[in-house]
């Protein structure tokens, strides 16, 4: 699972994509112009989601530990020496993570619409491990790790819940320094379009 894409946890077919999304942008009551811009992007919508999505699990997943772990005390230099790596064993754990792809249409400069999505994800991990140096997560090590997947706008489901393999993962997975700041959310260098949850 080391360089699971986010856009590979979402079926072939967004099935429901296109029209769930026209429904929710007329109950939003705005006037014709976010029809009209939903109207220029629907065919290319759903590619540049799953474009938006090419981001690897892991690295949300460590961003999501960075702000729902209680790892605060791994921030205090007079418990924890910098440069010293410590691991933290997490044992089993089952994750709950949320992100939100951003869909835009500017046309001219001027922005028309922006659909905010929310990919719901649960991460299922055996035998979890995360190494932590000068307070920043710099590696995860997992026994093996399920990952389930929705991808919503709004209330309305866009699929039925997908769900990768359960594989095991040896080794490790390395960020680049200095790693995932505790306590501190900042997106990935790449993608664009991904919104802060």
């Amino acid at each position: 699972m080391s360089g699971l894409m986010l856009k590979q946890l979402l079926p072939a077919s967004l099935e429901r994509f296109q029209d769930q999304v026209e429904h929710e942008i007329r109950k939003r009551g705005d006037g014709h112009q976010s029809s009209y811009a939903w109207g220029l992007i629907r065919g290319s919508a759903s590619k540049a989601l799953v474009d938006a999505l090419d981001v690897e699990f892991f690295g949300v997943l460590a961003q999501g530990w960075c702000k729902g772990l209680k790892l605060y005390e791994y921030t205090d230099a007079s418990k924890h020496p910098p440069d010293t790596d410590e691991v933290l064993s997490l044992g089993k754990r089952k994750f709950p993570l949320t992100v939100h792809p951003v869909l835009s249409l500017a046309v001219a400069g001027r922005e028309l619409l922006n659909l905010r999505f929310t990919l719901v994800l649960t991460a299922q991990l055996d035998s979890a491990a995360c190494t932590i140096r000068n307070g920043c997560i710099t590696r995860i090590a997992v026994g093996s790790c399920l990952v389930s997947a929705q991808l919503k706008y709004g209330e309305a489901a866009l699929h039925e819940p997908s769900q990768s393999p359960s594989l095991p993962l040896p080794g490790s997975y390395d960020f680049d320094a200095p790693g995932f700041a505790i306590g501190v959310y900042r997106p990935a260098p790449a993608p664009q379009g991904l919104a802060e949850g």
